[in-house]
């Protein structure tokens, strides 16, 4: 490549035989996504994230992307609606497309149980938001979704909570979602598995969660949003 005058693309060696090439693999499929966002617009890389399953964080950067393309929909009024209908869809949009982007094998994460299990998650802040806020409010973005990236962040960061029925809710369950699938899928990234789930994977690493301080602790902090932009 020298001789022909082309620049060297970013590379990363690899090799199964080395101690610590775990590490390795997970830094090869960084620069894979830095190199196919770079030079392959549009939802090409977002794909090519659902199709890996090394790396974690990518997984919950293609959910961010797929959640804020979403919302952007809703906002141009392509899915219209309000209150509880439109939170109720929002909601089922938000966990379909997120399971996706995990690319789980088995179909247990799309029943109507596990979708009920993760509704009711959502109760006490849902129930919360209510006290505090009318819901006939107009709609606005449900714009703190994930909050686990610096683009995330921008897009937040321009954006305002103005309807806190629709968009602390949805706030809670994708958080809470994630974190069940974070869990699930460092459970099931074994060769053994494969990312394949089963329900009692599942049922286990729900109850884990919902048991967890890290449930608590997110919705305080999204209750304690509501209050604060209540006051304004």
């Amino acid at each position: 490549m020298k001789r022909l005058n082309i620049p060297m693309p970013d590379y990363v060696k690899v090799s199964v035989f080395r101690p610590g090439y775990k590490e390795d693999v997970s830094a090869l499929v960084e620069v894979t996504r830095d190199i196919v966002k770079e030079r392959l617009k549009g939802d090409a890389w977002i794909m090519w994230a659902i199709a890996q399953r090394a790396s974690l964080p990518v997984k919950i950067e293609a959910c961010i992307t797929k959640g804020i393309s979403y919302y952007r929909r809703v906002l141009t009024g392509t899915m219209p609606g309000f209150g509880r209908i439109l939170l109720h869809r929002c909601l089922m949009e938000v966990h379909k497309d997120t399971i996706k982007c995990w690319n789980f094998k088995g179909e247990v994460l799309n029943t109507e149980e596990f979708k009920q299990l993760m509704l009711n998650l959502v109760q006490d802040v849902s129930q919360f938001v209510s006290l505090v806020t009318a819901a006939s409010a107009p709609i606005a973005p449900p714009v703190a979704i994930l909050g686990l990236t610096y683009i995330f962040l921008q897009w937040l960061s321009t954006t305002a909570l103005e309807n806190m029925y629709v968009s602390l809710p949805i706030l809670a369950y994708t958080m809470d979602l994630v974190h069940v699938l974070r869990e699930l899928f460092d459970f099931t990234l074994k060769p053994t598995l494969a990312l394949t789930t089963t329900g009692e994977e599942l049922r286990e690493t729900f109850e884990a969660y919902e048991r967890s301080s890290s449930r608590q602790r997110t919705h305080n902090i999204i209750c304690s949003k509501c209050r604060r932009v209540n006051k304004f």
